[in-house]
């Protein structure tokens, strides 16, 4: 589900109709952020940044620990931690230049795929995979909800910041929800499996 859409965009990453499209889809959106308001912009981008991934999942990391749910706890750690150095790798092999935008915020290193894109979709999917077994029915709808809003509002205002494609917001959502499944399968932790959190 995730890796058929990720394998495409890596191999596409140079067509040129795709390039050219994406381009067109990126100005727009930075048109639009340019008609907003660019404060919000830079307060929903700020949601993908490090510092509050790490202040989301370290209070999740300590109670599994008070838990002795080690296995979690790594989990917890790798998905969220290890993403950008994940991500990072692929920057650094795609060689991708940032937009020629003007951007509306100050921008370093490559942009092929974004770092705050994955890094929001492995927080959230590491939330969602940590607290499944335990959720009602409802509380699992909402959870994907907010995952989904979160994920999406990051990714709109790295492109209309100026300072991503359309297509490095994209790759960066399935590089972050493809790593932290592959952890979870790795670490046996998926929902249903020994190491998951079950009710009390």
């Amino acid at each position: 589900m995730v890796v058929a859409p990720l394998g495409l965009l890596l191999t596409s990453v140079d067509w040129d109709p795709l390039v050219d499209a994406d381009a067109a889809f990126s100005a727009e959106l930075v048109e639009s952020g340019r008609d907003g308001d660019v404060d919000v912009l830079r307060a929903l981008t700020a949601i993908g940044g490090a510092p509050v991934r790490a202040a989301v999942l370290a209070p999740v990391a300590a109670w599994l620990a008070w838990r002795r749910r080690w296995r979690l706890v790594v989990f917890v750690v790798a998905g969220g931690a290890l993403v950008g150095a994940v991500n990072e790798l692929l920057k650094r092999v795609f060689d991708r230049p940032r937009p020629a935008f003007d951007a509306a915020v100050d921008a370093s290193g490559f942009s092929y795929p974004s770092g705050h894109a994955s890094g929001t979709a492995a927080t959230a999917t590491v939330l969602v995979l940590v607290f499944w077994p335990v959720l009602t029915r409802a509380g699992r709808c909402v959870s994907i909800v907010l995952a989904v809003v979160a994920a999406a509002v990051v990714g709109y205002s790295r492109v209309a910041l100026g300072v991503h494609f359309g297509t490095d917001v994209v790759a960066g959502w399935c590089v972050g929800v493809a790593w932290v499944l592959l952890l979870a399968v790795a670490l046996r932790v998926w929902p249903g499996q020994p190491a998951a959190l079950t009710k009390p």
